[in-house]
């Protein structure tokens, strides 16, 4: 590229030399000692002295014409090659750091390395991939094409899986139930790993022996067969367990290496970890502190209403009837008491007939946190309330959305299943912290307009938060897959070298726990 500018320069630096003498020669006046130049000039140009100006300068003149278009679509040219070589470049530098500085190490078990780990701030970043996902709902006919699941075929509990007929441990064993269904045989098609764990049957109990016996199975699983830590080594997140409840996450966070090298699906979804100090959520009786918002996955509980017998909800009353309620909420008071006692602060909220507000607490003007009629009333209001109860999440809000029915979500810090997809403000309405005491208000300040589109918007996006058996394109087990294929193909971990590495102990997870 220098010596081909360098070559233009000296060839446009001979023609204004040419044009110099050109000029002087027209005038009848030559520098002394230029005569013999100017001579030799018009001989090898074959021109008399009487044309030599005019034809000379006309042909400088086009010359540097036709130069200065040549030079311009040369730059613009270069200016093309440099930009792609650049792009070029950065690609080659992503792939680069996702892949490992050093050679493949035969397996080794692998536990936590408290010293040489990653600190869990800058553990997750979001791998580019070049505008190919862009949070955006996919062909659900052609969904299976590009999820390919493996199952591995050691799974985990102490006392078998689940054998409920609805509640947290049913939606764990739905959803490996039908992951199984789509699963491929061969692990070399996948690009999803499951590791079916059981973890529901355990009871609330955290303890070494639970702990221990987690950290077991993760390293099982990474040392029996390849495709673990093959990923870990590329950079790769495409492992994936289910915990139905918060105590399976519990005993998972004693196995950190292994935790934060996998997707976790958890129905206690808090952003407390990275978003906001743990220690902000004093509504709640515990916080869950192992769920990453950066990686894992929010679920959709089964709600209480689900039929398991005719595995089907409900049916819903068409036409949808006229509001018969401004709000309502039936529940138990314990596990929300500090929320409740702020809505039920504004007089408002005990003296309209048309707030409908039944639980089992001693303020309680209606007593229970039960009625016959629940699902009638859900599709009678306008809203429905949706607390958190001891976690951020509860299935009631499902029901609620199952109904039709606008959620109001008091539930603050909890990561609302399918956020990547689907804009929560456009059909509910979230009540932070501050101004729980202010809900009377919030309420009334919503139009009919508001209400209408908010509505309208629920319907549309009701499917997605339902279940079905066999699942259905577009329902609350297709959103969950594609969710966590998503976050596989948009997060990486970096490799360290040194954490795996044998012989160190686990830490000990009781120090962290307020159990």
């Amino acid at each position: 590229m220098t010596n081909l500018r360098q070559s233009i320069i000296t060839v446009a630096a001979v023609m204004c030399v040419l044009g110099v003498f050109a000029f002087f020669a027209h005038d009848g006046f030559v520098p002394r000692g230029s005569q013999a130049i100017s001579a030799t000039v018009q001989g090898s140009l074959g021109l008399s002295d009487g044309n030599l100006s005019a034809k000379v300068l006309t042909g400088i003149q086009t010359s540097f014409s036709e130069l200065n278009v040549k030079l311009d679509r040369l730059g613009q040219n270069m200016s093309t090659i440099i930009s792609e070589l650049n792009v070029e470049l950065d690609r080659l530098g992503q792939s680069m750091q996702a892949m490992p500085l050093e050679k493949e190490q035969p397996h080794r078990p692998a536990v936590e390395n408290t010293k040489k780990q990653v600190p869990a701030s800058n553990l997750w970043v979001v791998r580019q991939k070049h505008n190919q996902y862009k949070r955006e709902l996919p062909d659900w006919s052609t969904m299976w094409q590009d999820i390919r699941i493996y199952v591995y075929p050691d799974s985990y509990s102490i006392d078998g899986p689940s054998t409920q007929s609805l509640g947290y441990g049913f939606t764990e064993q739905f959803l490996y139930d039908n992951i199984r269904r789509v699963a491929v045989k061969n692990p070399d098609d996948a690009n999803l790993f499951c590791m079916p764990i059981h973890t529901i049957k355990w009871g609330n109990t955290v303890n070494e022996t639970s702990i221990a016996a987690m950290n077991d199975y993760f390293r099982k699983i990474y040392t029996k067969y390849p495709h673990w830590e093959k990923s870990v080594r590329r950079g790769l997140v495409n492992h994936f367990f289910i915990v139905a409840h918060d105590h399976g996450g519990n005993r998972a966070s004693g196995s950190k290496f292994y935790l934060d090298r996998s997707i976790l699906l958890a129905n206690s979804a808090s952003s407390c970890m990275g978003q906001i100090s743990c220690e902000d959520f004093t509504l709640y009786g515990q916080t869950p502190k192992w769920y990453n918002i950066g990686k894992d996955v929010s679920t959709v509980p089964f709600p209480s209403v689900w039929d398991p017998k005719k595995k089907q909800y409900p049916v819903l009353q068409n036409p949808r009837p006229k509001p018969k309620w401004t709000a309502i909420f039936i529940g138990g008071y314990r596990q929300r008491a500090q929320s409740l006692d702020l809505v039920l602060s504004d007089p408002r909220v005990n003296e309209d007939p048309k707030w409908f507000i039944k639980h089992d607490g001693p303020s309680a003007k209606k007593h229970g946190f039960h009625n016959d009629n629940y699902w009638s009333m859900l599709q009678e209001s306008k809203f429905a309330l949706h607390f958190h109860g001891h976690q951020p999440f509860s299935s009631r809000l499902f029901e609620i959305i199952a109904a039709g029915t606008v959620p109001v979500i008091i539930s603050p810090g909890y990561v609302l299943p399918f956020e990547d997809f689907l804009d929560w403000d456009t059909f509910s309405i979230s009540v932070t912290g501050h101004r729980i005491s202010q809900l009377y208000s919030v309420l009334s300040n919503i139009t009919d307009a508001q209400y209408e589109t908010l509505l309208a918007n629920v319907g549309r996006i009701s499917h997605h938060f339902r279940y079905n058996d066999p699942p259905q394109p577009g329902d609350a087990f297709y959103m969950t897959m594609w969710t966590t294929y998503f976050r596989s193909q948009t997060i990486s971990v970096p490799y360290v070298s040194g954490a795996i590495q044998e012989g160190e102990a686990t830490p000990d997870y009781r120090k962290n726990n307020n159990r």
